[in-house]
């Protein structure tokens, strides 16, 4: 395979051969794809958010919005790994921060697909080769002032952290409902109130049916209901709501099409008499169902919560279906933390380049949230109210 240039990485200290990474342009997106595929085929672990399906789409959707190249990891010729390197950026008052991604992010402002689960498309075994091949390229590049990780498992980020102690990380919790218990999933919540709020929300509601998607055409009209309902609840805060975006929609329109019928994709109503109250869209993961977006109308009164009901109706039909856990993936929302029984972990992290102009804006940027700390914190900005 040629490259338009290469980086070799120091030698493993597990004493196998040398990792040599070759770059291809954004316009080699075919050649990309066919090594990310032969990669794939040998190690069948790989996230659903580091393989080939996912990243081509988000690059049919904002490969011409952000900029990006493909690296591959070779090993004695042969392909061993690849990822994804975008490039954004992020204004900080006057200061203009370029950032550097692996993996499928830095869309604009307003229009991020957040993903979650992200990493390198790599087998285990090749990981802190990889990693420390990236790390050395993306060094001898240049070009940044901040390398991110964006939502990394991690088993995949440790190799990337442990190459370089530099990194800032933030772990972020993802809880989940487990499945895979006997007796009503109402029942296994820890909280009392959540557990009254589920079942008055599933009174408040009656009579109900359930629509788990089958096709792509019943998806793509609940998908309608979610985004109506989504819309108008963020319209309504004075927010312009995920589905503003035309590109946003238009990728995960598609990727119910590709999705769907391989079972990957779940899309799943709740109706009384026969109008959507709630709109839930998730992907599967192995066993794993993982709550994406939603839409919940909104009750005049404020006991009935059509979120909480439709999240653990969904989590019952996914049980049925064999699935053994519902993932409600990163934030601090409260339902989240009242429906759930169990929690994950993803990192985030952030490496500052060792150039002098990386350095002075974050040098910059600690000062302004230090004096931004002690402004609040002053006597003068107390309030004076009884």
């Amino acid at each position: 395979m040629s490259a338009v240039r290469g980086t070799r990485a120091a030698a493993p200290r597990d004493g196998t051969a040398d990792l040599v990474l070759r770059v291809l342009p954004s316009s080699a997106r075919g050649r990309a794809g066919q090594v990310w595929r032969a990669v794939e085929s040998a190690a069948p672990d790989i996230s659903p958010f580091a393989r080939w399906d996912w990243t081509q789409l988000w690059l049919d959707h904002y490969g011409d919005a952000v900029p990006h190249e493909h690296v591959i990891a070779e090993r004695g010729g042969v392909p061993c790994g690849a990822v994804l390197l975008t490039r954004s950026m992020r204004f900080h008052g006057p200061l203009a921060v370029r950032r550097l991604h692996l993996g499928t992010s830095g869309e604009p402002p307003h229009e991020g697909v957040f993903v979650e689960y992200n990493g390198l498309c790599a087998r285990s075994a090749d990981r802190a080769a990889m990693a420390r091949a990236l790390l050395v390229h993306v060094q001898r590049t240049g070009g940044w002032d901040e390398l991110h990780l964006d939502g990394f498992e991690p088993a995949v980020a440790a190799p990337l952290l442990a190459a370089e102690p530099r990194f800032s990380v933030e772990r972020r919790s993802s809880r989940v409902l487990d499945l895979d218990q006997p007796g009503d999933l109402v029942d296994a919540l820890h909280s009392k109130s959540a557990r009254a709020t589920v079942r008055r929300s599933l009174r408040g509601i009656s009579p109900y049916t359930t629509e788990w998607a089958e096709d792509c055409e019943r998806a793509h009209a609940i998908l309608d209901d979610l985004e109506r309902l989504h819309q108008q609840r963020w319209r309504a805060r004075g927010e312009p709501g995920a589905f503003a975006s035309t590109r946003f929609r238009s990728f995960h329109r598609h990727l119910i099409e590709q999705w769907l019928p391989k079972g990957r994709a779940v899309v799943f109503a709740v109706r009384q008499d026969g109008v959507t109250v709630a709109a839930l869209y998730g992907f599967v993961a192995g066993t794993t169902l993982q709550f994406y977006q939603g839409g919940f109308r909104t009750f005049v009164s404020n006991k009935v919560r059509a979120g909480y009901a439709a999240h653990l109706l969904l989590a019952g039909a996914a049980r049925e279906r064999g699935l053994r856990s519902y993932e409600y993936l990163t934030g601090d929302h409260r339902y989240k933390t009242e429906l759930s029984t169990s929690e994950r972990t993803l990192v985030w992290a952030t490496l500052t380049s060792r150039h002098p102009r990386a350095l002075a804006i974050s040098a910059a940027r600690n000062a302004r949230q230090a004096l931004r700390t002690l402004r609040q914190g002053s006597p003068s900005r107390t309030s004076n109210r009884p």
